[in-house]
């Protein structure tokens, strides 16, 4: 048996392969790893176990059309032929040339003859595995669950001042921490009010050093809202992030 596999993005970048479970999908390539130069493998199980997948990956792969279970145990990869090409001179034939012989191919897509009665009912492996309850997962206590969502991108409220920004995203997460978490509205209106109160004189732009500062005082408290520093005056010398000094203008 050869040490190398191939996969072929025509099975693999399809919609009803990355449709499958992240877990199912890894089983799937472990199993076309150690199947034999006829595509079949003789220990599913073990595989299954050995990488941490569980039965219910190996029947989602068997629904899905992508192995076909066998009444001995055995599987094969249905994709075998397209997935892999081997020069006659390194080709070694299956063992099981018993069911081998079953097999039919058909555009490179492994099939069971329709008088051949050795397919492996998905209803016959460990546990009933229904067709209908694809859409969720089995963990290994049992305990169903739904398929993970991709996560959401953090929030940007200050998309101009990565060091303000972070700071507000602070600041609403302790508010989630006081229990008193924020809606989209009240978000807005916090936001409105830190500019109002962080204005730099004469002009629209704000001191983002006053405005963290700010932020940080209500986090600091615990305070729901926010308030003007209680010493609003900056010491000598002191620089906001606009560039101008206005204890010397």
């Amino acid at each position: 048996m050869a040490n190398r596999r191939m996969f072929s993005l025509d099975v693999v970048d399809t919609d009803a392969f990355l449709d499958l479970p992240i877990s199912s999908q890894a089983l799937y390539f472990h199993l076309g790893l150690r199947a034999d130069d006829d595509g079949f493998v003789s220990s599913p199980k073990r595989v299954t176990a050995m990488i941490g997948a569980n039965q219910d990956d190996l029947k989602l792969l068997v629904v899905k059309g992508f192995v076909i279970a066998l009444e001995n145990g055995i599987i094969v990869i249905r994709h075998w032929r397209q997935n892999n090409y081997i020069q006659s001179d390194r080709y070694k034939k299956t063992v099981y040339q018993t069911e081998f012989k079953r097999l039919i191919v058909n555009n490179g897509v492994y099939e069971i003859g329709t008088d051949t009665p050795c397919i492996q009912t998905v209803s016959d492996m460990d546990t009933q595995y229904s067709i209908d309850k694809i859409s969720k997962e089995k963990d290994r206590v049992g305990k169903s669950i739904k398929r993970e969502k991709p996560e959401k991108a953090a929030p940007v409220y200050f998309p101009n001042d990565e060091l303000l920004d972070e700071a507000f995203r602070a600041y609403v997460t302790m508010r989630k921490q006081i229990k008193k978490p924020m809606t989209e509205r009240a978000i807005q209106l916090a936001i409105s009010k830190l500019k109002e109160m962080a204005k730099l004189p004469f002009c629209d732009s704000i001191d983002s050093d006053t405005a963290i500062e700010i932020l940080n005082q209500s986090i600091m408290n615990s305070w729901q809202g926010l308030f003007p520093l209680k010493d609003n005056c900056k010491k000598s010398g002191s620089k906001t992030s606009g560039g101008y000094n206005w204890d010397k203008v």
